[in-house]
């Protein structure tokens, strides 16, 4: 075994034996229920062609769609589509950079295929063209296999992504070194600004800086996302990292410190890629009380990667709502585990109810969150029971009740219930300006907002020892009877996750 293959294991034993911390239930958003303009956002992982891959897509000409066939039906019905292009897509460009005569439709292990142990990517142009046919709006390009086909591949890349009209981000042609590092996509009347950028590209250098790094241009990332935060055509900001240990479902601290700053710094959501596997999710609330959600790695959308986590992956739907004042928020969240399905060709679709690849899923991410298909549209959220608020009839009836003004008596008497009391009416200065009345002698009265059972009903102003009063000589409530229990309901067996 070499020492590559052993640091692969070790990392894929230490993901599968360290304890990945407390998973969340189901995470919900505060935003859930605002009322405002919504759009939802797929966000898949890893586009991963492989030689199998390759030599699938040229067959007969099928192209890369069949690839994620069970899948598009959400990716056509949502607002915007996103996924982590990890390669280039370069016509003509053989490794290093080398500008070579285009093979078509053929593995030539030259422009496109590759001999290992040089693991170098590039992709047919075609595969562009399916991306946007099956709904796919925007993709990030700065990955560590970026620079795979050295600066003309980026070149060439980035040539045929405006070509097809896919956006992109991430990276720069060095034709056009001046425009910003990210893209605005608009749906639904909502703009969301995408930035993408990456840990590494393979120790090969970047000499016409085309590549955001993470990490080395950290203050760069930060400005960005706070300029994108500050400009008003801009409702919502999304980090695209490509970082993160691979093979492990254990997130480092370098993720997560750039993570909360990222957030701090503006972003609305964060969703990650790279190490091939699911990675958890975190909410994270800012200084300024904004809720911003962290996926930490998407694992693969499709690659030919075979060790059973790396089959396993999901697809990301973030609801995101715009009110009529202020930038847009994070109102709901939910995913569609995925399994990369080899057989007779490689195709990915949702995981089966009840096979590993459900419980993995289910045993990283929040398990309430868990959707399907069929039900992806009905996210969970939590929304805060309103109080009903006291209408204008209300007071006007209560100002109505109200008795002149005069002493109110504290002479022992028959209890009087609380609402029958009555109080001196309100001097004119005093009602003009909605204060409370005055006493006699100038003293406000107490006002009790509501009774003691929590109803928020309008309620008169009373003395301070009346309410005292009434409050003590109020029976105790007994308790209700303890109805006896149902009788056990007989067993069936369980109904799998996920399922409809």
């Amino acid at each position: 075994m070499s020492h590559t293959a052993r640091l692969a294991f070790a990392a894929i034993l230490v993901a599968l034996l360290s304890p990945s911390g407390a998973v969340a239930k189901t995470m919900t958003f505060g935003a859930g229920c605002k009322p405002g303009k919504r759009v939802t956002i797929a966000a898949v992982g890893d586009l991963l062609f492989h030689k199998s891959l390759l030599r699938q897509a040229f067959h007969r000409r099928a192209g890369f769609a069949p690839f994620w066939q069970p899948m598009k039906a959400v990716l056509a019905d949502v607002d915007i589509a996103y996924a982590n292009l990890e390669g280039p897509a370069a016509h003509g460009v053989a490794a290093g950079g080398r500008r070579v005569r285009d093979p078509g439709w053929r593995i030539d292990y030259r422009v496109y295929g590759y001999r290992l142990p040089n693991l170098s990517f590039n992709y047919h142009p075609s595969l562009l063209d399916d991306l946007v046919k099956s709904g796919f709006d925007v993709v990030s390009t700065a990955n560590n296999h970026a620079l795979d086909r050295g600066a003309l591949g980026i070149d060439r890349t980035i040539e045929n992504l405006k070509d097809a009209g896919l956006a992109f981000t991430g990276t720069k042609s060095r034709q056009d070194v001046d425009r910003p590092w990210s893209v605005i996509t608009k749906a639904g009347g909502v703009s969301v600004a995408w930035l993408a950028c990456t840990y590494s590209t393979n120790g090969i250098p970047d000499r016409a800086s085309q590549v955001l790094d993470c990490y080395k241009q950290r203050e760069a990332v930060l400005a960005e996302v706070e300029r994108l935060a500050t400009d008003p055509a801009v409702d919502a900001v999304i980090l695209t990292p490509h970082w993160g240990y691979e093979n492990s479902r254990n997130t480092n601290a370098k993720q997560r410190k750039l993570a909360r700053e990222v957030l701090d710094a503006g972003a609305t959501a964060i969703i990650g890629a790279h190490p091939h596997v699911l990675q958890p999710w975190e909410k994270h609330t800012s200084p300024d009380g904004r809720e911003g959600l962290i996926v930490y790695s998407l694992g693969n959308f499709i690659s030919n990667q075979r060790r059973t986590p790396q089959r396993v992956g999901q697809m990301a739907l973030v609801e995101l709502v715009k009110p009529a004042t202020g930038k847009a928020q994070v109102s709901a969240a939910g995913y569609i585990p995925t399994w990369v399905s080899i057989g007779r060709g490689h195709r990915v679709g949702p995981a089966p109810a009840r096979s590993w690849a459900m419980k993995h899923a289910r045993r990283v991410l929040p398990k309430g969150n868990l959707t399907s298909l069929k039900s992806w549209r009905k996210l969970p959220r939590a929304c805060p029971k309103e109080v009903p608020s006291v209408t204008a009839e209300a007071r006007e009836e209560t100002k109505s009740n109200r008795v002149p003004a005069g002493p109110v008596s504290l002479a022992p008497g028959p209890p009087t219930p609380l609402d029958e009391q009555t109080e001196p009416a309100a001097a004119p200065d005093d009602a003009a300006r909605g204060d409370p009345p005055a006493k006699p002698d100038g003293e406000k009265i107490a006002h009790v907002p509501s009774d003691v059972d929590g109803d928020a009903a309008p309620r008169e102003n009373v003395t301070e020892r009346a309410v005292v009063r009434e409050i003590r000589r109020r029976p105790r409530r007994r308790s209700a009877k303890k109805r006896p229990a149902k009788p056990p309901e007989p067993w069936q067996p369980d109904r799998p996750p996920g399922a409809n």
